[in-house]
This record gives structure tokens, C-alpha cells and sequence, in this order.
């Protein structure tokens, strides 16, 4: 299973050359992937910074460059989701996750991807890792996190030509082993079916390709119904966003209002769950929405 979602991260052409560069150990839960990272970096790396993105309608790309330049140290580590961004919907383009990686590079610092939603996206597997692909191609690594069905997670570390992986997965394996001892076999046991059996593969691709078409569909129909309906405001970003939420920019008032007058139902940022949408109740939620932010 470990191989196979190498694969699925890497692609097979970066993990056929680069294997041997390539720790990976597979935890547990959603999150068991970025925890066990997270642990064995503090422990070995010891960074003085951590830097987390904070959440917001578009990309500043300009801000979070001269802020890391003149911010980062090396050694530092910085969280990056690598699509579908959750809560924004917000990702980068490739252009500028080339920025992104040139400065990274450049000031030594330490990458970890959250790849949770790899396929939600666009709903091809490798356009959706591309950036974690580009930026191992720069020698540098990712730790991944929730492949399909049980919970199960598997973090790889990229260690730099000429050093060998069997330290790092040494010390990752110990962590895990005070922590959890033995990940869980149903799930990967699930995903090792799937993944070899190519008639079973083809078939879950196409699901992948069926469901995030479904969510750009619901993006698309939410957008038009609150310009249909008028309301207050440019809507074009619900499109431009991708994956499965949206930041729809309604403050806490206006999200309480959806759930006491409309039982529609927002996290009080504002996020909104476009899987949520459905042909039936997407007129309604627009209705919803178009009554607590007003009319143009």
C-alpha cells in the first residue's frame, strides 16, 4: 500500500527515480499523517517558526512573499495545502507556486503539504499533486494526508540525494510506535485492492472525475441563482474557488440568520459546503442567502 500511495502522490515517474529518496510510513486517522510530520520535525528539526497560511478570499501572493523574505529563517517550516484549499477554495496557480518554491529554496526552508483533498479538485490525480511534484523535484518534501475509505494516512519525507531514507523512517517509525503501535489494516487492505486492480482503478477515477464535476456543476448553479435573484454583490468568485468549500464572505450575523430563519447551515466564517448542494435545494439556499445580504 505504501508504494501505491507513493504513486498516487509522486506520480510513478518521480517515484520510479526518486524511491530511494522517499520515506514513508502509514499512520492513522485523517490527520495521523501531519501529526506524526509535525512530531518528528519539532523533535529533529526544531524550527523557531511555523508558518500557517491565514484564510482568505483570494491569494496575496505579493504579501506572503515579502513577508517570508523578510520573516524566515532557514530551517523554519511552512504549512501548505496543495489544492482545493480548505477553508478558501483558494489555490494557487502553478505559476505561482513556482514563486513560492524559488523563495523556499532560497531561504532554506522546510515545506509540509496537506494533500487531503488530492482529486476533489480538478479530479485528475497528478494536476491536483502538481504542486507537491514541483516542489520535490526542488529536493524538497511533503507529508500527505487522507487517502480514501478508512482513515488512514501515509506522511513521506523526501530526503536529499545521497543521504539515505532509512534514518528518517527509523525515527518516524519510533514515534509512531510510542503513539499507536500498528496502523489500521481494513482500510489499507481497501485502498491496496482498489489501487492494484486496474478495472477497479479505472472505475474509482471515474467517480473522481463524476464527483468534482459535480461540484464545479453546484458552483456554477449557485452562482447563477443569486444573480438571478439579485443579490447584493460580485458572486464570480464561488467559480473561481475550487473543491468542495467556498468562502462566501457572510459574516456571523448573516450566517445565524441562514440557520434560525432558513436552516441553512454555515460555519460562522462563513464557509460553505458546495457538496452540500444539491439540484433540489440549491434554488432555496440562493433564495436563503439573496434574504440576509440583500437586493442590488
Amino acid at each position: 500500500m505504501i508504494d501505491l500511495a507513493k504513486s498516487l502522490t509522486f506520480s510513478s515517474d518521480i517515484t520510479n527515480r526518486l524511491s530511494s529518496n522517499i520515506a514513508s510510513l502509514q499512520t492513522v486517522s485523517g490527520t495521523g499523517a501531519n501529526h506524526l510530520a509535525t512530531a518528528f520535525l519539532s523533535k529533529h528539526l526544531q524550527p523557531k517558526r511555523v508558518f500557517i497560511p491565514d484564510p482568505s478570499w483570494s491569494v496575496d501572493l505579493e504579501a506572503m512573499l515579502s513577508f517570508l523574505d523578510t520573516t524566515a529563517e532557514p530551517n523554519n517550516v511552512i504549512i501548505l495545502q496543495a489544492c482545493a484549499h480548505n477553508p478558501t477554495g483558494t489555490d494557487l496557480t502553478k505559476s505561482q507556486w513556482i514563486e513560492l518554491a524559488d523563495l523556499v529554496k532560497e531561504k532554506k526552508l522546510f515545506p509540509v503539504f496537506d494533500s487531503a483533498y488530492q482529486r476533489f479538485a480538478t479530479g485528475d490525480i497528478d494536476a491536483d499533486a502538481w504542486a507537491i511534484q514541483y516542489f520535490t523535484k526542488q529536493m524538497l518534501s511533503d507529508a500527505d494526508s487522507k487517502l480514501p475509505t478508512e482513515r488512514i494516512s501515509t506522511p513521506h519525507l523526501v530526503v536529499p540525494p545521497g543521504l539515505s531514507t532509512e534514518g528518517a523512517k527509523s525515527r518516524l517509525t519510533l514515534t509512531a510506535r510510542a503513539e499507536y503501535s500498528s496502523p489500521v489494516k481494513f482500510g489499507a487492505s481497501i485502498v491496496e485492492t482498489v489501487l492494484r486492480d486496474p478495472e477497479l482503478k479505472a472505475q474509482w477515477e471515474g467517480d473522481l472525475i463524476a464527483m468534482s464535476s459535480r461540484i464545479k456543476t453546484m458552483r456554477s448553479r449557485l452562482r447563477g441563482k443569486l444573480q438571478e435573484y439579485g443579490a447584493c454583490g460580485d458572486w464570480s468568485f464561488i467559480e473561481r474557488q475550487i473543491g468542495m468549500f467556498c468562502y462566501t464572505g457572510l459574516n456571523e450575523d448573516q450566517v445565524r440568520r441562514l440557520r434560525e430563519e432558513y436552516h441553512v447551515y454555515l460555519m460562522p466564517s462563513g464557509r460553505l459546503s458546495i457538496c452540500g448542494l444539491t439540484e433540489g435545494n440549491v434554488d432555496y439556499v440562493a433564495r436563503a442567502i439573496c434574504a440576509v445580504v440583500g437586493q442590488a
